[in-house]
């Protein structure tokens, strides 16, 4: 389409001298420049939007290279507008090198960040460290020494708790696995900070007597920004040398913000007066007095407003309608396609690209180039020195974006879609070479392009673009730690100056966005953004499964601090169940079991953790502290020191494996006791007896048996023997040997009610037909004088019966008097079963499985009498407690 325009003068066609601010320089140069020590570390320049902060941060750093003073200096400069604390500091470290002045303390750690083999952990392992690290300190403080009984009663191993205080501080500030993001970010600032004192220190020849005089400049530095921040803490809480000055400048003061870390000087930018205007005129050819007190009065002195309306012809000025719409009107009738052009423009949510003009439907290709040059010719456009990029000043930007929705809302949709597109056919060209989150200049594109597209889609408001959003985000989350600049545009999503042109759903999308970014576990409105997200999506068909299991980890990990275990072992298995080889949701899974005691699944889950990601620290602590919880000592010192191995900065782990060796040594110590006394009395055979009570309470059968075998040597007779070889049986799982060996001690001692109720539940596992069975079972129902004894035996016989619910008031019964007979419970889950009560049935045996004195797995053989009746339940529910090995 051709045009009629006339051309506009660009600003990079001349140098337009530098206006006033004679105070803010002179303070400059007698503070900073010309003594020996600044007099002041810490400048905030602040104003108005359009009032020259900008332009007055350029002149001061100009300043500073000029003589006398450019060889005494080193000046690095940063837009800190939508980059992250890391992300500068690279960007400043680069300019440093190129002056010769490489940050080389940073630079090495910077490289060995990115060549690590894993990347900071995730919020799970970072909830997970947590929770094993107040699972330890539980453990070194608790005052009640943990008791094993064992058979009869015939043996207590006792384990003292270490009451040592926990560490809960890191021990070493080096990068190592387990940092997240954040801490990763204050190792790398102290380097960073660490070079420019070196700098700083080094003297130069023209002042041998100091060093070099180190001046950072950051321009656009938020109050409410993740900059200022970083700024606060770690920055300014650090030795700074007293040769390094900050120059900040933004819209709002900093001083109410930093002022607590560190002294600052505050100038706030006035308009320029009458006299400086005229001055400033000058340059654009402007003289008549009249016509400068017109533009004086009109733009208030902004010198934005300045450059908007100096081409503007006088007659056009006597209106009573503000500086910007006079400006941009008068733009706007250079030609027709400058009206399209700048309000096309003003929806750009990223840096200005020449082909970023083919959106607007009337600029051919060929044309695009001779608009991009007119585009960054006009007088509100800004040029980053640093990056060379060029965006709307965003006073302008928004006045542009709110006049175009309002006066021509169709075809402002229609651009905000066309934008998205386009952004979305330039994401998907760019495939990242490397996963390096901190170099890889691919993957910092991704993350523009990810952002500049939320933009639109907040912009637009359809549902489809605010499912967008969220999918985008969430996976722009999942992907990268460094998660600074989308907090802050999510932020001003939410409370910036342009939050009235997005919709209210948009708005509420980018506030559960914003709260879920943050990721603080511990606060509920996290949990509740998380559920708000998963609503949203999770209906939806072309969500990546994998990223809904993210959404429920994350909500198992806040449940799991906040104690929530069942509700966190919900989500977990949820998020197993969308993503099966999410190592995460495993460790998840298994931490909320044994929160529940349900030890053997908590086993299992650490088992495929392991298979998945052999590197997964938290897997084997947590192995390790069910298999201390099975007295296996040797395999929780086998799972902890892999723990230290793979993470030797984790004091919680080192305490924990003390506490183990302690608890094995006393175990040993009794072991060691009973072999002094065989020592002195090699036929005393109940010292034979204890010697394998203790070798069974570590798990160390074979040992046991080989004890027993000792005892009867010296007495075949003693039924207790018998018993307890028994029971090592059937922990082995063994219930042949272990019915010959209860027998025997049945035919030895018929008084025993407990060997004789164990060798009828053997029995019955074993199929076997036994007339004795009923004939037991009923005496013991009628006759022991053990409550509890008496009603289990009541409640078996009525499962014989299949008298069910008769069965169940007798076994609860039965746990009234003794709450801890894991036998009771086990067949009050088999009646449940029956009664086709099934959560309550899982519940029970579950609980026989874990309890104290837990049910051996070999004795779980009746579940299979519910295969007769219920082939489904029992196939996919109680199958697998009839596979389950032991935990060790």
């Amino acid at each position: 389409m051709p045009f009629v325009t006339q051309k506009l003068r660009s600003q990079e066609n001349f140098q337009l001298p530098f206006i006033g601010r004679t105070k803010e320089l002179q303070l400059f140069r007698e503070q900073v420049l010309l003594p020996d020590e600044p007099s002041a570390h810490l400048f905030s320049i602040w104003g108005a939007p359009g009032v020259g902060t900008s332009t007055l941060l350029a002149q001061l750093r100009k300043e500073a290279h000029t003589a006398p003073f450019q060889s005494q200096c080193l000046t690095a400069f940063a837009n800190a507008r939508m980059k992250s604390p890391l992300r500068i500091m690279i960007e400043l470290a680069h300019q440093f090198r190129v002056a010769g002045t490489p940050l080389v303390a940073f630079e090495q750690l910077l490289s060995y960040t990115t060549k690590m083999p894993a990347l900071t952990p995730s919020l799970e392992q970072q909830a997970a460290q947590v929770l094993f690290a107040q699972h330890v300190q539980d453990l070194t403080q608790t005052e009640t020494p943990q008791r094993t009984p064992m058979i009869g009663g015939m043996y207590e191993a006792v384990s003292e708790t270490n009451r040592t205080t926990f560490l809960r501080q890191h021990l070493s500030l080096e990068i190592y696995d387990l940092q997240n993001f954040l801490e990763r970010l204050a190792v790398l600032t102290r380097a960073f900070i660490e070079d420019l004192n070196w700098l700083a220190a080094t003297p130069v020849s023209s002042t041998p007597e100091r060093g070099k005089r180190i001046i950072l400049f950051l321009d656009d530095v938020a109050p409410t920004g993740s900059v200022a921040a970083w700024l606060r803490t770690p920055v300014l809480a650090a030795s700074l040398s007293t040769q390094i000055v900050l120059i900040l400048a933004g819209q709002d003061s900093l001083e109410a913000d930093l002022s607590a870390a560190s002294p600052v000087v505050s100038l706030p930018l006035q308009p320029l007066t009458q006299d400086e205007t005229s001055n400033f005129l000058a340059t654009y050819g402007i003289t008549d007095a009249d016509q400068i007190t017109l533009l004086w009065q009109k733009t208030s002195g902004l010198p934005l407003m300045l450059r908007l309306l100096a081409p503007v012809p006088s007659g056009q000025l006597h209106t009573d309608e503000p500086a910007m719409i006079t400006g941009l009107r008068w733009i706007e009738q250079q030609g027709s396609g400058y009206r399209y052009l700048i309000r096309y423009a003003a929806l750009f949510s990223r840096p200005f690209r020449p082909s970023d003009l083919a959106v607007c439907p009337v600029f051919s290709a060929k044309e695009c180039i001779q608009w991009y040059r007119r585009l960054i010719a006009l007088p509100f456009v800004q040029h980053d020195r640093v990056t060379g990029e060029y965006s709307y000043h965003p006073l302008v930007q928004q006045h542009l974006s709110q006049i175009f929705a309002q006066e021509a809302k169709p075809a402002y949709q229609q651009a905000r879609q066309a934008l998205a597109s386009f952004y979305q056919q330039q994401f998907i060209r760019i495939h990242p070479a490397s996963s390096d989150i901190y170099q890889n200049e691919t993957v910092e594109a991704q993350q523009e392009l990810t952002l500049a597209l939320v933009a639109q889609w907040l912009s637009l408001g359809d549902e489809n673009s605010l499912q967008q959003t969220i999918v985008s985000l969430l996976t722009l989350i999942q992907q990268t730690p460094d998660h600074m600049v989308l907090i802050d545009q999510l932020h001003t999503f939410v409370q910036g100056k342009s939050i009235s042109l997005l919709p209210d759903q948009s708005k509420r999308v980018a506030k559960l966005l914003l709260t879920y970014s943050r990721a603080d576990l511990k606060n509920p409105a996290f949990q509740a953004a998380i559920t708000e997200l998963i609503e949203a999506i999770g209906q939806q068909t072309n969500v990546p499964p994998s990223l809904l299991a993210h959404l429920y980890n994350k909500r198992a990990a806040a449940l799991l601090l906040q104690q929530q275990a069942q509700q966190a072992l919900e989500d977990s298995t949820q998020a197993v169940r969308l993503d099966p080889v999410c190592s995460d949701a495993y460790l998840l899974r298994g931490i909320a079991a044994t929160a529940l005691a349900l030890q053997t699944d908590a086993f299992a889950d650490f088992q495929h953790v392991i298979s998945l990601d052999a590197r997964n620290i938290f897997a084997y602590a947590y192995r390790s502290l069910v298999q201390r919880d099975q007295k296996a000592y040797e395999q929780a010192l086998e799972d902890i020191n892999q723990t230290l191995i793979l993470t030797p900065n984790l004091p919680e782990a080192t305490l924990f494996r003390n506490l183990v060796y302690e608890e094995m040594d006393k175990a040993r110590r009794g072991l060691g006791n009973f072999d002094y006394q065989l020592e002195l009395y090699p036929d005393d055979k109940d010292a034979y007896v204890l010697q394998a009570m203790a070798h069974s309470a570590i798990c160390q059968y074979n040992q046991a048996l080989a004890s027993f075998e000792q005892a009867l040597a010296l007495d075949p007779t003693d039924p207790r023997i018998y018993a307890g070889r028994g029971h090592i049986h059937l922990e082995r799982g063994d219930l042949e040997m272990a019915r010959e060996d209860l027998l025997r001690s049945w035919e030895l001692n018929s008084m025993d009610e407990t060997t004789g109720m164990l060798l009828i539940w053997v029995r019955l596992c074993l199929e076997e037909p036994d007339t004795q069975i009923n004939t037991l079972l009923e005496r013991f129902a009628t006759s022991s004088t053990q409550q509890d004894i008496a009603l289990t035996s009541r409640g078996i016989a009525l499962i014989l019966q299949q008298q069910f619910a008769a069965a169940l008031t007798a076994l609860e019964q039965a746990l009234q008097h003794n709450p801890a007979s894991s036998e009771a419970v086990f067949w009050k889950g088999l009646t449940y079963a029956f009664l086709e009560q099934d959560a309550e049935a899982l519940t029970a045996l579950e609980q026989a499985r874990s309890a104290e004195m837990p049910v051996p797995i070999a004795l779980f053989a009746p579940l299979r009498w519910v295969g007769q009746t219920r082939p489904d339940f029992y196939q996919k529910q109680l199958l697998p407690f009839l596979q389950t090995e032991r935990v060790y």
